[in-house]
């Protein structure tokens, strides 16, 4: 009833695989066990017959009051980039790594590489056509680039960006890198998620959710 799982051992698809890997984003495995423990929910079901007593014990337990529904009501709309919310992007982007920034040198190197490349906001290259680039958003063109999107979240009453998401195609060298069965790879177009991230005082208004729809329409 769940499809199918595809489990890999790292070893097994680095053994196979002939080109040398770089990471472009240095990391540690403490500091990726760390902010990876960060990005798990965990679900819960009862059946019927379960007490109703011993149900309520488990969700109150489970259940965390640091969540601010206040902002429930608010009105968003999802858009792609402008040139005019780049600068929010980065700064949103930078903030929300911020208490982890602070305390491993390799999320600040990581927030550093991602600002210097795909968020750095700066055109590709140059262009003596001024109108466009003073329209055209730096981010936007590189996801594009890579045959996917980047999409902003923004207050309906203000036009504050609260969010974004981006997202990339897979080439078939990168799927097979990554260990995904090669039938996958030769049937199925593959694209990843990148750099979501929801204001901390705007979470739990679905924003999240939304964002994940839109890229999934443009996957379709």
């Amino acid at each position: 009833g769940f499809g199918n799982v595809y489990a890999f051992p790292a070893s097994a698809v680095a053994g196979n695989c002939c080109i040398d890997l770089q990471s472009p984003e240095l990391f540690d495995e403490h500091v990726a066990l760390a902010l990876h423990l960060q990005c798990y929910c965990c679900v819960c079901a009862f059946s019927h017959t379960t007490e109703a007593t011993f149900v309520s014990a488990v969700t109150r337990m489970l259940t965390s009051d640091d969540v601010d529904e206040s902002h429930g009501e608010n009105q968003f709309t999802i858009k792609p980039i402008e040139k005019c919310h780049q600068e929010t992007v980065r700064q949103l982007y930078s903030a929300s790594y911020s208490q982890e920034m602070a305390e491993y040198p390799a999320v600040r190197k990581m927030v550093k590489t991602a600002l210097k490349s795909d968020l750095s906001g700066k055109p590709a290259t140059d262009s003596d056509d001024l109108s466009v680039e003073a329209k055209s958003s730096a981010i936007w063109e590189k996801y594009t680039g890579w045959d996917g999107g980047f999409w902003v979240a923004c207050l309906a009453d203000s036009g504050a960006v609260v969010g974004f998401i981006g997202m990339r195609k897979c080439t078939e060298l990168e799927g097979s890198v990554r260990g995904y069965p090669s039938s996958a790879i030769n049937s199925i177009t593959t694209y990843e998620v990148h750099r979501l991230v929801v204001d901390v005082n705007h979470r739990g208004c679905g924003i999240g959710k939304a964002l994940i729809e839109k890229v999934e329409e443009f996957a379709k």
